[in-house]
């Protein structure tokens, strides 16, 4: 026999908590949380289990790149990053640099 034939009633309808700061850590959550103010849910695309800072961290290049502007602690998908080269180099098709969330194209 099979075990789900002694079920009585139509199983539960699992809604993702994908909302861009809803959480469920834990299954058999009835309800999604909140992630903390300056946080978003991961993984990204997907039903969000965890929290991680909304915020970029700080920034390093390899030469001969060089950071010229940046601003730690700047807010994802808004913050720009300047980058350019170091001394006897030029920079070429320069353009503005955007902190995204990990897995964001």
């Amino acid at each position: 026999y099979d075990p789900a034939d002694l079920l009585v009633g139509a199983p539960p309808d699992c809604e993702a908590c994908a909302g861009e700061s809803d959480v469920s850590p834990q299954a058999g959550s009835a309800t999604c949380s909140t992630c903390p103010p300056g946080s978003y849910g991961i993984p990204v695309g997907g039903a969000h289990t965890a929290c991680r800072n909304a915020t970029c961290p700080a920034v390093s290049v390899g030469s001969p790149q060089r950071l010229l502007e940046c601003p730690e602690g700047g807010a994802l998908t808004e913050a720009t990053c300047s980058l350019g080269c170091v001394a006897g180099f030029v920079a070429r098709n320069a353009v503005a640099h955007v902190c995204e969330p990990d897995g964001a194209a």
